[in-house]
């Protein structure tokens, strides 16, 4: 796991099983699992033993050292003090005042958001009655209301709102922006098609020699299996190229209407969907700067910064007549080094909040109508009946949509 003093590839997969524990409390079991389908084959016994050994927190123990004494390693740490506390229960026994919670559907954001000053992520707490976050690293000072950091998140996820009178001219042009990327990288298709032609038959020709004593089995090994990872990743290629693009209209359809109401969406889902939510639209995670009381974007999805884009561009261009024609918008394809990338984040949009929303545990799923127009729906069964008389009774359509998750059905 640490060779050389320096954390091997092994150990960065380990280094999730600690915030595994320590966010998701998952069981030892569970981790193995995950584990495994990443290669990394342990028991439930020595995964415990792990997380219970101080020398991954760069500490080492010796039995030439006095009973309980620990000295800091000249390794490099997996995890901090702070997780391996956590993880084993310690920070738990000292009286704080208040009460750490790692599953409460209250406190989703201490899986996104990091402290601005040291980086650590933010952890989170019940006092009384009301839910704060708070940096875990006793040095800083970072300590804010729930409902000030969810409203900072919240105001974020409403810059991708999309009006439904621009939502036909931002779909026909991010299908314009993949044709682009397609169209450029077809260009490669026939020299990538005659390499590939040019490795089979040298890799024929070695199976031959070989066969016929010329080549020994030493060299045929060596230089075989060069060819054969080489043909390999350019036959992987092709198929990307050649894929079949008749989602390409589905996979839009749902990233636009899913953009237009993430913070809706946000809202009904339980603690799992609102991570995986927070993980797709900000996948490197948002940092709080205590310094002026914002959210910071570390990285932001590039399929809802290109549709924040084209819309922005779009209403800056209402008043000329030609602002709906897309061969007048800028370039949004350059934000893609891709047809590939775009295909694929599109992909894992409708895909990951198609899941979030019908798997997660505290919503339900029905489909209403309002004012005769079919809508699905993702509401808490609890209050659904509320709800909807709220919904029925409502003179403003705008607090009738106050209600309502949109959700791209699959078809």
């Amino acid at each position: 796991m640490i060779i050389n003093n320096v954390i091997s590839e092994k150990g960065e997969i380990l280094r999730q099983a600690f915030y595994w524990k320590d966010n998701e409390n998952l069981t030892d079991n569970q981790i193995v699992a995950r584990l495994k389908t990443m290669g990394l084959i342990l028991t439930a016994k020595q995964l415990t033993r792990i997380f219970r050994n101080l020398f991954y927190c760069g500490y080492i123990t010796h039995s030439l050292l006095d009973e309980g004494e620990i000295i800091k390693g000249k390794h490099e740490a997996l995890i901090d003090l702070s997780t391996f506390y956590m993880i084993n229960g310690v920070l738990d026994k000292r009286p704080h005042g208040w009460k750490k919670t790692n599953h409460d559907a209250e406190t989703p954001l201490k899986f996104t958001v990091r402290c601005g000053i040291c980086d650590l992520p933010l952890t989170a707490y019940v006092k009384k009655i009301y839910v704060y976050y708070k940096c875990r690293n006793k040095g800083c000072c970072v300590n804010l209301a729930g409902k000030k950091l969810h409203k900072l998140f919240g105001d974020l996820l409403s810059q991708f709102a999309v009006a439904s009178e621009l939502m036909p001219a931002i779909k026909s042009q991010l299908v314009s922006t993949y044709r682009m990327l397609h169209q450029s990288e077809s260009t490669r298709e026939k020299p990538m098609k005659d390499e590939l032609t040019r490795l089979k038959n040298e890799l024929e020709a070695m199976e031959l020699n070989h066969a016929t004593g010329k080549l020994s089995l030493e060299l045929f090994e060596k230089h075989s299996e060069a060819h054969k990872q080489k043909t390999l990743a350019i036959a992987a290629e092709l198929e990307l190229l050649g894929r079949d693009t008749s989602n390409l209209g589905l996979y839009i359809d749902s990233a636009v209407q899913y953009a237009g109401n993430l913070p809706e969406m946000w809202q009904k889902l339980d603690l799992s969907g609102k991570v995986r939510l927070q993980k797709l639209v900000y996948p490197s995670g948002l940092q709080y700067m205590p310094e002026n009381g914002t959210l910071r974007t570390v990285g932001v999805n590039p399929i809802f910064s290109a549709i924040t884009s084209i819309s922005n561009n779009l209403i800056a261009n209402s008043s000329d007549e030609t602002a709906f024609n897309v061969d007048k918008i800028h370039q949004v394809y350059l934000g893609f080094p891709s047809s590939n990338f775009l295909w694929e984040n599109l992909e894992k949009i409708a895909i990951e909040l198609d899941e979030a929303l019908a798997y997660s545990s505290r919503v339900t799923n029905s489909i209403v109508s309002v004012s005769g127009i079919p809508t699905s729906m993702y509401i808490s069964s609890s209050t659904a009946n509320n709800q909807l008389n709220n919904v029925e009774n409502s003179s403003v359509t705008g607090s009738k949509n106050s209600f309502l998750v949109a959700n791209v059905l699959r078809k």
